[in-house]
């Protein structure tokens, strides 16, 4: 088999003050768990085993289903809680689900896992954190270290104990509608921050999962099969060798430095699914790389890979090295077809048995066996919000600045238009509160725009006014919709198509036509093209999505309380058409090239 050498990696500064709950990845620590985990396995029957398997979500399942089935894990799907959505119901799900895996003989217990990605994203009122790539153009990894430990914080309090991030890829087509969760188009500095926030997320007591295992960020425009959709979950087509350079290598490096559990893509590598492509998800992430986690599907992933029929798909994907399946609806189908593929040979006892070890000594690991439902910790909410606002205020990007507009002087009267300042779900994108994220209160707190340039400026001297012509200066605040996965995919990524918010060409000619100085402000998860509306703004700043807290973060870099610090993680294209990596980079087709940032 071919050798691949790791690429220089990005130095990483961060601070880690280790909390009392926070995972131990030692070697002394993986070799006890293993060795608690091939004793517990050495009792379990066929049927404990392939329980252990199987990830349901919490809508398509019974709690007595967990102690029938010896289920292994159970899912929130984006959107998906208990009751009224507070932390008290959560927990009350949890205990009564961990009390039912009790009553299996062995006494199992599941592994509770989320969508997690920017905070606590699923709970009402969370805390929300900025987006990946919001975080990745920040100078420093201590914002992305915060998130990720306060967001392990806030999901161990709720009785969780697992969340489906960070997300590793490398998102080399910025059409792609999950750009937001890419840290970089680099790989070094995805590996970088990715690495950092997977340490995050350890230190504040939760298990952690490196996704999208591999290439989801590489996939060519038109391969997706997703309706709507134009790159999620296509193909990515390139040679091993650029395959290994540009999305394999950041995994290595996050194996080794302790990586616990690995989701696989949804996408394929030259035609073949992921899922069911055993070269990489055994032979060189277990086999040659030395994982000793384990290996998660992606949700209902399976129904997409090449088998005859559903149970085909199955066996296939578990011989491919696919260890928990996470089938939320046909879970139950998913069971019977691990146990028929063992009875008929077509499956092998050793492969149940090392997927099952892996599952168990994770769980030891994390110190799930021992305390099934975290101890309840106390959260200094103001405190935690301050986090997340100085996290958003390194993620902010200067493009331009006439005349040196910027900073603001705080007794000047402005006029703010656009769609993105009325609104904090705006600032929040997708995965909030809901899989597609809301445009209008995802009751999680935080200020809109204009309510915080309102206050500063009222507590300053300034004024907002509603009149364009009674104004100093002009705030234009354009944005996308919400949207995750496939629902994000853009072919036409200009400020007035695919997923753009509905009000940015009226905003933008009314700020045209004022003729006033004009500072806009875009908040997205992605560059738009702005290539001939940018001539007329004498200042213009990437807000990227910088949650709950962005909206004081913005105001505090608008008006020079903190300097701009933020450099692009992308390559800013001119038009839609030149997005993708073998167009951007020539000089003709970029109109801010990748690390700019005044």
């Amino acid at each position: 088999m071919k050798k691949y050498l790791l690429l220089p990696i990005l130095s990483i500064f961060t601070v880690c003050a280790f909390a009392e709950s926070a995972i131990s990845v030692s070697p002394v620590r993986w070799d006890e768990a293993e060795a608690k985990a091939d004793a517990l396995l050495a009792q379990m029957t066929d049927e404990e085993k392939a329980g252990q398997m199987i990830q349901a979500e919490r809508r398509y399942m019974k709690i007595s289903d967990i102690t029938k089935y010896c289920l292994g894990s159970v899912l929130s799907g984006g959107g998906s809680a208990p009751g009224k959505n507070t932390v008290d119901d959560w927990r009350t799900m949890i205990e009564k689900m961990q009390a039912a895996a009790a009553k299996t003989r062995l006494a199992i217990p599941i592994i509770y896992g989320v969508d997690a990605v920017h905070g606590h994203n699923n709970l009402a009122g969370a805390v929300i954190f900025p987006h990946n790539s919001g975080l990745g153009a920040s100078a420093s990894t201590q914002g992305t270290f915060e998130a990720a430990r306060e967001t392990a914080r806030a999901i161990r309090q709720t009785g969780v104990t697992w969340t489906f991030a960070p997300c590793l890829a490398v998102a080399r087509d910025i059409r792609w509608g999950r750009t937001y969760e890419s840290f970089s188009e680099d790989p070094q500095k995805a590996a970088a921050f990715g690495i950092v926030s997977m340490r995050g997320l350890h230190d504040g007591g939760a298990v952690s999962s490196i996704k999208h295992f591999a290439g989801d960020g590489g996939t060519a425009f038109g391969t997706s099969k997703k309706t709507p959709g134009f790159l999620d979950q296509g193909d990515t087509k390139l040679s091993e060798e650029e395959f290994f350079r540009l999305h394999l290598n950041q995994y290595k490096r996050a194996v080794e430095d302790g990586a616990l559990n690995v989701m696989a893509s949804y996408s394929s590598f030259n035609g073949v699914k992921m899922h069911e492509n055993r070269r990489f998800l055994t032979e060189i992430l277990k086999e040659e790389w030395g994982f000793r986690g384990f290996v998660v599907s992606d949700y209902a992933a399976v129904e997409q890979c090449s088998g005859k029929n559903y149970r085909d798909n199955v066996i296939l994907c578990v011989n491919a090295g696919i260890d928990m399946l996470m089938e939320p609806i046909r879970w139950k189908q998913a069971y019977r077809s691990i146990l028929y593929g063992l009875k008929k040979g077509l499956i092998a006892q050793e492969r149940i048995d090392d997927a099952v070890r892996r599952i168990l000594t994770v769980k030891y690991l994390s110190g799930l066996m021992d305390e099934p439902i975290p101890a309840f910790e106390e959260i200094d909410e103001a405190a935690v919000r301050e986090k997340a606002r100085k996290a958003a205020e390194g993620t902010f990007v200067l493009l331009k600045n006439e005349a040196s507009l910027l900073p603001l002087k705080p007794n000047i009267s402005v006029c703010i238009l656009g769609p993105a300042a009325d609104s904090v779900g705006v600032l929040c994108g997708g995965w909030t509160i809901e899989w597609l994220g809301k445009t209008v209160n995802p009751a999680v707190g935080g200020k809109t725009f204009r309510e915080a340039v309102t206050q500063f400026l009222e507590a300053g001297g300034g004024a907002v006014t509603d009149h364009p012509d009674e104004a100093d200066v002009i705030l234009l605040a354009l944005g996308e919709e919400p949207y995750a996965e496939f629902f994000g995919d853009a072919a036409d990524l200009s400020l007035y198509g695919d997923k753009a918010l509905k009000g940015n060409r009226a905003a933008v000619e009314a700020a045209r036509k004022a003729g006033k100085p004009t500072v806009t402000v875009l908040v997205a998860g992605r560059p738009r093209i702005v290539s001939e509306e940018i001539k007329s703004w004498k200042a213009f700043v990437m807000a990227w999505l910088p949650g709950s807290e962005g909206a004081d973060a913005l105001v505090n870099a608008l008006w020079g309380k903190v300097p701009f610090v933020g450099r692009l993680p992308f390559t800013w294209p001119v038009s839609s058409e030149t997005s993708a990596e073998t167009e951007s980079r020539r000089s003709e087709t970029v109109l801010f090239p990748y690390g700019f940032g005044l």
